[in-house]
């Protein structure tokens, strides 16, 4: 069913970043501007990636609180400040390995059903885990053992042996059609505890996934780690909608749609900090207002 792949209305471009993008077009990057204005001009709309990242942590530099940009001032505002991104060209000049060269991917923007989309951890080639990929939606109507069977179903046939024996572990984004008839990638991403979210996981599960499979293969025989291959994949979602709203804030979209300064004080520990901040701040200006001339 297509109707759930639409194009979503934009807003107007800001003059000020068209302005920059003019300064950029004319200093080391015209064929990169270009690029993506060609992409833009086909699509109507993208959604960047940088190599194995998408700039998921900038989305607060985007007044659409998403991935969407609509001309190449939000494509380079959301790559510069995005600190993965960052991360990802120095680790890729830092390896000095002449295929990791930076390599931009622009894909054409949808309107989803955030419901329907779930991010799938395949750790030592075995389709592991499945979670919900956007944890500010109730997922109540889904059918676990129909989501289970149609990604399974998927991941064997299609990408199960694309990647040979060079990558083990990684993630995969996939989309249900609303009809549950097709899935799609929506994208791949490196299975890593800094860049990755786990979602409805935590990283120690994942881990005691990973020695439970490598024991199965091993022929290890341990009572607390003996599993059965229909055991996999374990599928987590939500269920109603006040434990959605409890999720949201905690993952890395839902911090990213904040500059890093306010996530930080968001916290119980971060928000202590900034009320003695302001507490003492307050006794200074009140001691320099009591302050008698020529003290």
């Amino acid at each position: 069913d297509e109707n759930d792949l639409e194009a979503d209305d934009g807003w107007e471009e800001d003059k000020d970043q068209q302005m920059n993008v003019q300064k950029w077009n004319k200093s080391k990057f015209p064929d990169i501007i270009q690029g993506i204005s060609e992409s833009i001009n086909e699509y109507e709309a993208v959604v960047p990636k940088f190599n194995w990242n998408a700039p998921n942590d900038s989305l607060w530099a985007n007044p659409l609180k998403s991935l969407k940009c609509r001309n190449v001032a939000e494509v380079l505002f959301l790559l510069k400040a995005s600190n993965i991104t960052q991360t990802n060209i120095n680790n890729i000049f830092n390896t000095g390995i002449s295929s990791n060269n930076p390599k931009l991917a622009l894909r054409e923007y949808f309107v989803l059903d955030e419901s329907h989309e779930f991010r799938c951890f395949i750790i030592q080639r075995q389709l592991t885990a499945i979670s919900q990929r956007y944890l500010n939606v109730c997922c109540k109507d889904i059918n676990d053992d129909v989501v289970k069977q149609k990604i399974r179903q998927f991941w064997e046939i299609n990408v199960k042996n694309q990647f040979g024996s060079e990558i083990d572990n990684y993630i995969m984004d996939v989309y249900l059609t609303k009809t549950f008839k097709r899935t799609l990638i929506i994208d791949f991403f490196v299975l890593d505890e800094e860049l990755t979210d786990p979602l409805l996981f935590n990283w120690d599960e994942l881990r005691q996934m990973r020695n439970a499979i490598n024991n199965y293969k091993n022929e290890v025989v341990d009572s607390d780690q003996q599993i059965n291959k229909e055991d996999f994949p374990t599928f987590r979602f939500i269920h109603d909608n006040q434990s959605a709203h409890n999720y949201s804030s905690q993952t890395r979209i839902g911090r990213a749609k904040l500059p890093d300064d306010i996530t930080k004080v968001m916290t119980k520990e971060g928000l202590d900090q900034f009320v003695e901040r302001v507490k003492k701040e307050n006794e200074k200006i009140e001691d320099e207002e009591h302050k008698q001339p020529g003290e």
